[in-house]
């Protein structure tokens, strides 16, 4: 390997781990009720760090024909502490943030709004792309997401009238979602019919449940060696527990039956590489 590509790869690991810096600098200053939906936010861009540290972290391994295991084993602890702290504040905060959002819809939603447009700008004063609301075509696994992220910006926005709400609404129904409420003429009456439909309908946290479970087993296999095929594996499989986990499933004890839904899905000489790596006669733990 040329020492210029050696060097971005080593410059892309120093990216990696001040993205976590600067996450736990964050979680460091955490104020719950001001930094409460910015923590969402940069949760979900946080908990791709690891696969994206592993990847480029192997990449100079091998060109380096060495092993750098302290380095990696200082990063997963440092991510893996920073992750549950963030977890622990959603989940403690969940509760007050509706009740708040219930008494204050104004003040908070606004100061949510600013934190959302402070995402969006950079320090030096430039005007970055704005942040568009998310499509929802009816898939059950998907609809918590897109209810947050929908009710936040626009449902609980006082400042946006009811009819506008509605256009909102049919502006990011696509496919089935869209079906549901494609007989509702768009006004102010119509808004809370076409909501309470979507919601009645998606809901469903046995049917949500289902499917997680069901995109488990439903992993795409990753037919020959590719660091970006595996990455998109851990990606797509962290994302269902970690959903799996906000609905309260015992994903923690799961361990041995998600293990072997991932390796079979990985090609056959990294599951060689993976038996290697095993020592003794225990199960590993999912982590």
């Amino acid at each position: 390997m040329a020492e210029n590509e050696l060097s971005r790869l080593k410059k892309r690991r120093g990216l990696v781990k001040a993205s976590l810096t600067r996450f736990k600098t964050f979680l460091d200053d955490y104020v719950h009720d001001r930094d409460y939906y910015v923590l969402k936010v940069r949760l979900e861009r946080a908990n791709l760090l690891l696969a994206e540290f592993e990847e480029v972290h192997m990449a100079i391994e091998l060109a380096e024909n060495a092993n750098d295991d302290a380095s990696r084993q200082l990063f997963e602890d440092s991510y893996y502490e920073a992750i549950a702290r963030a977890q622990k504040q959603l989940d403690s905060g969940r509760n007050s943030v509706a009740s708040t959002i219930d008494a204050q819809p104004n003040t908070d939603m606004q100061a949510m709004l600013t934190q959302l447009s402070n995402l969006t700008s950079n320090n030096s004063g430039i005007k970055l792309p704005t942040i568009n609301l998310s499509k929802f075509d009816g898939k059950y696994e998907e609809w918590l997401s897109f209810e947050d992220t929908f009710n936040v910006l626009v449902h609980s926005n006082v400042k946006i009238q009811t009819v506008q709400q509605f256009n909102y609404l049919k502006s990011c129904l696509v496919g089935n979602a869209a079906h549901i409420i494609q007989s509702l003429t768009s006004t102010a009456e119509n808004y809370e019919i076409a909501w309470n439909l979507l919601k009645e309908r998606y809901s469903n946290k046995r049917i949500i449940i289902q499917n997680h479970v069901r995109a488990l087993f439903d992993l795409q296999v990753v037919t020959k060696e590719s660091s970006l095929g595996l990455s998109t594996l851990i990606d797509t499989a962290l994302k269902h527990i970690h959903s799996l986990q906000a609905l309260e499933q015992p994903v923690i004890g799961w361990d041995a039956l998600l293990l072997h839904l991932i390796s079979s899905k990985v090609d056959k000489k990294t599951q060689m590489e993976w038996e290697k790596s095993l020592d003794g006669s225990e199960i590993p733990t999912l982590e």
